[in-house]
């Protein structure tokens, strides 16, 4: 069976050809992977956002016959970040009863599936607030609908971890 894959980079092997043979050739080689993965994997970070806004668009107590969920709020809110290319998307928010804190299980694949209510009342059984958003509003998954929305120069991971 032949295969067209590109031949990786020597793992152990510094770009200038040197073997790595020390904790200083480590460091090194470590940084030169990194920038590998940055260009060839991720893609571009997006540039810093110069500021982060939001505005709640819902927010409602849930009526459900699920003691779980039945109490719980919902909030709906809209992030927005203030720069070249900065997206913006919908935030999800399911909070339990109570006066907190609660730690956060933060999910950005709403493109797929939302999670079940099933899984919400678990997690808001057990004090957690369920935060969901959908990945693709932060960043398209295709390169063809990136370059319509102006996110051409950005790779998706990076874009995704932006959000």
């Amino acid at each position: 069976m032949n295969h067209n894959f590109p031949i990786l980079p020597a793992l152990l092997t510094l770009a200038s050809g040197k073997c790595v043979s020390s904790l200083a050739d480590w460091a090194l080689r470590r940084n030169e992977l990194r920038d590998l993965l940055l260009q060839h994997v991720f893609g571009p970070f997006p540039p810093t956002a110069r500021a982060v806004d939001w505005q709640m668009l819902h927010s409602a107590t849930i009526k459900n016959s699920d003691a779980a969920l039945n109490g719980a709020t919902l909030t709906t809110v809209r992030i927005a970040c203030a720069g070249v290319d900065a997206p913006t998307w919908t935030l999800q928010l399911w909070i339990p009863q109570g006066d907190g804190p609660f730690a956060v299980v933060l999910t950005g694949d709403a493109c797929w599936h939302y999670a079940t209510d099933k899984v919400k009342a678990l997690l808001l059984s057990r004090s957690y607030i369920l935060a969901q958003f959908n990945r693709t509003e932060v960043m398209t998954d295709t390169s063809v609908a990136r370059q319509t929305h102006g996110f051409a120069s950005h790779g998706a991971l990076a874009g995704w971890r932006f959000g």
